[in-house]
């Protein structure tokens, strides 16, 4: 049985192609060191991060995003969403601002 000429060239470039991909992990895995990677510095869900000193700018955020999701559920038109969420952000930062200032005092006459 006669092969083409195309047949054989395609023959002959797949192998040459598998060759060069079986050298391919070699090449790296011998440029490696032997030595383990370092471990990470953070390691999520164990370390905390270090926010301690704005930790309270998130706050903002954690309102502004509850009263968006509360709104939406809570409204009838979309269009009314972000009057009423600004509205409820700004009651829920007062409402926690004064029980700091409230929970301060007591700390304050208790000591």
């Amino acid at each position: 049985m006669q092969v083409s000429p195309r047949l054989a060239l395609h023959r002959w470039k797949s192998s040459l192609i598998t060759a060069i991909l079986a050298l391919v992990p070699t090449m790296f895995i011998a440029a490696q060191p032997a030595t383990a990677p370092a471990p990470p510095s953070y390691r999520l869900f164990i370390d905390p991060l270090p926010i301690y000193r704005y930790w309270y700018w998130l706050l903002l955020p954690l309102c502004i995003l509850f009263s968006v999701v509360y709104k939406a559920v809570k409204c009838e038109s979309m269009k009314e969403v972000p009057r009423q969420a600004i509205s409820i952000t700004f009651w829920i930062l007062l409402g926690m601002a004064s029980a700091a200032v409230g929970l301060a005092l007591v700390v304050k006459i208790l000591q």
